[in-house]
């Protein structure tokens, strides 16, 4: 049958240890940043996640690997909803190690989106950002800071923040199965109160996520992955692109 992340993981919940619960509620949903452009990490618009439960959730469930493993592209959709108002789009990541470039995904040829490429290079703690149309030919060069990104990097910077999560069974999504993980779990089915769930890979790729703080949400679904190296040049400024000083 067809539920939300958060239907298939409330029936899990009563299973969670009460002590873990209790530290993951002190400790809080991160409030990192996707991008450049929330504090709230961007998720999903349309069918969010069918699972399947593929078992009682448990900590003894195995959970994947907190970085993917190898290289690959999603394109996913998202939608923000904070102070209300909503935001939603769709966009493509293509990772290869540290690297990882961003951007938006137009669904009509006519649709106005914001053309801003992302390069990150986690090694060199940098983010190149730069617009293919723009005339100019500029990019320009920042240090990374505290942003995270979830779709590129794994669960690992919401785990470092918030402590491990708790898996709370399992689902498929763009034809991939995956586990779901989360945080603060004690509030899913429940009106108020943080809580982030994100549906993970056995390599370790991020393929949905659910996300509420206060009084905003956001979430997250892949709707296509490759497990394929992206090339080089995905990496890189376009040719003639020189530094914005």
């Amino acid at each position: 049958p067809s539920k939300s992340i958060e239907t298939a993981a409330q029936a899990g919940i009563h299973q969670v240890e009460d002590g873990f619960a209790r530290y993951i509620a002190r400790a809080g949903a991160p409030r990192y940043k996707f991008g450049m452009k929330s504090r709230f990490a961007v998720l999903s618009a349309a069918p969010l996640l069918s699972l399947l439960m593929l078992g009682s959730a448990s900590q003894a469930q195995t959970v994947p690997p907190a970085r993917p493993s190898a290289p690959y592209i999603v394109e996913f959709t998202w939608e923000k909803q904070e102070a209300g108002t909503v935001e939603k789009g769709r966009r493509r990541i293509s990772v290869d190690g540290d690297k990882a470039r961003e951007e938006a995904v137009p669904a009509r040829k006519d649709e106005i989106v914001d053309a801003r490429v992302r390069i990150f290079d986690r090694k060199a703690a940098t983010v190149i950002v730069f617009d293919p149309t723009d005339a100019s030919k500029r990019f320009k060069t920042s240090p990374i800071g505290d942003e995270a990104n979830p779709m590129a990097e794994g669960y690992e910077p919401i785990q470092k923040l918030a402590g491990k999560p708790i898996p709370v069974g399992g689902g498929q999504v763009a034809g991939n199965k995956c586990t779901a993980l989360a945080w603060g779990a004690e509030n899913i089915g429940r009106p108020t109160g943080d809580r982030q769930i994100l549906c993970v890979a056995d390599d370790g790729i991020v393929l949905s996520l659910e996300r509420r703080a206060g009084s905003g949400s956001a979430k997250l679904n892949a709707v296509k992955l490759s497990r394929e190296q992206p090339g080089p040049d995905l990496f890189a400024p376009p040719a003639g692109f020189t530094p914005d000083r």
